[in-house]
């Protein structure tokens, strides 16, 4: 259950910037408490914005506080993850067969630990399952890893991603049943 103060909502294309700078404040506020400092610089330079796909789609969500956004994620019905690169929207994925990802999840660092996110999972898990899929895949950065071991996700692998500056993060691929 999320604060009293804070709504849950669809996102929309309108929102982009707004998200793009939830990701970076959310990174630059939480990623310290695991990674050293340049290995959080280089996330928050490094990150791509929010895939505007998922906006258009309707599979993304935010939190809002007195009109600001607080914590936003969501989810993915296509094969491949795109910033509307040239090719456009990539095609569906089949729920019979494939698992949807869990995409872009983030808090404002202030706000943690109050439910948002699990609100943003919830809604992310109904509307996949109701459109048919059985499976829930993420990539995890280690501050998020506990929220979704405790929301049912198991730890498939443990890798490192290193970003185009050369710096490199531990992440943790998790999967679960719906």
């Amino acid at each position: 259950m999320i604060d009293a103060m804070a709504t849950i909502r669809q996102a929309n294309p309108e929102d982009a910037n707004a998200i793009d700078a939830l990701i970076s404040a959310s990174i630059a506020g939480l990623f310290p408490s695991t990674y050293d400092p340049r290995q959080t610089a280089s996330a928050v330079a490094n990150v791509d914005a929010v895939d505007r796909t998922l906006l258009d789609d309707g599979t993304f969500y935010v939190v809002e506080e007195d009109g600001a956004l607080i914590a936003c994620g969501g989810w993915g019905r296509r094969d491949r993850f795109t910033h509307r690169d040239e090719r456009g929207p990539s095609p569906l994925l089949d729920p019979a067969r494939d698992a949807a990802p869990i995409r872009f999840m983030f808090t404002r660092p202030d706000r943690t630990r109050r439910g948002h996110a699990t609100s943003i999972l919830d809604a992310c898990l109904a509307a996949a399952r109701a459109e048919g899929f059985r499976h829930l895949v993420l990539r995890a950065s280690l501050p998020g890893e506990p929220l979704y071991r405790r929301f049912g996700f198991r730890e498939v692998e443990r890798l490192e991603i290193r970003f185009p500056d050369d710096e490199a993060i531990e992440v943790v691929d998790m999967e679960m049943a719906i």
